[in-house]
């Protein structure tokens, strides 16, 4: 019997991620049923097949599919889907207010990633070498295709986002702190103290943010293990 194993998140689609996180949800104590599960789902084996294994060369396929869903892969610009090019948002900044808070809603779930990868992700109208143009966000239109999205490109588009996101607050931070030290904004400031936020909530929120910075860069994983992979 031949077994093909992923060697890369470019390897598992979204569907079969999704399927083995509800096999991880909903069979938290079972960690022999949640490894057959494992090895069945990603590679696309029959359970009766996946049984006949050795014990030996079992063990191992889940040490490498392991391995495989702990990766980091970087963010990934353009990939083709059933016959369509889509391209990453080329400039967050030139998006609305609407798009990124959608973006920002779906984020945490991973139920949502398909939906997620539906703003993130659009068909690309015009290409000029390395750069290129994309449709204007439509809302879950494309979500339904997103669901054989590679995993490297939700992942890698995961953390380009929350990396975004922590930018932002630290500007954000950083212009309020402006704000505040200034003289002219005297008044400004006792508006900001009188709610309870002063220049030292703000070193300290500031100091939170990049404390969450440094957990994002060394967090363990962005997918799901069992326990027994951790």
């Amino acid at each position: 019997m031949k077994i093909i194993i992923p060697s890369d998140l470019s390897e598992i689609k979204l569907s079969q991620y999704l399927r083995y996180a509800k096999v991880l949800e909903d069979n938290k104590e079972d960690e022999t049923f949640i490894a057959i599960q494992m090895v069945s789902i990603f590679c696309k084996l029959k359970i009766e097949d996946v049984m006949k294994i050795p014990a030996y060369d079992f063990a191992e396929i889940i040490q490498h599919l392991s391995e495989v869903l702990k990766q980091k892969p970087a963010l990934v610009r353009t990939f083709k889907l059933n016959g369509v090019t889509y391209g990453f948002v080329p400039n967050f900044d030139e998006e609305s207010i609407g798009t990124y808070a959608f973006i920002d809603s779906h984020l945490g779930s991973e139920e949502n990633w398909a939906k997620l990868a539906s703003a993130m992700y659009r068909p690309i109208t015009k290409r000029f070498g390395e750069f290129y143009d994309i449709g204007k966000f439509e809302g879950n239109k494309y979500a339904e295709e997103f669901f054989d999205i590679r995993m490297d490109c939700i992942v890698g588009a995961v953390l380009f986002f929350w990396t975004l996101k922590i930018e932002l607050l630290n500007n954000i931070m950083a212009y309020s702190e402006q704000v505040l030290t200034k003289d002219k904004n005297l008044e400004a400031a006792e508006v900001f103290s009188s709610a309870g936020v002063g220049t030292i909530q703000l070193q300290k929120l500031r100091e939170e943010i990049i404390l969450t910075s440094n957990e994002l860069k060394q967090q363990t994983y962005i997918l799901r293990l069992p326990s027994f992979c951790i």
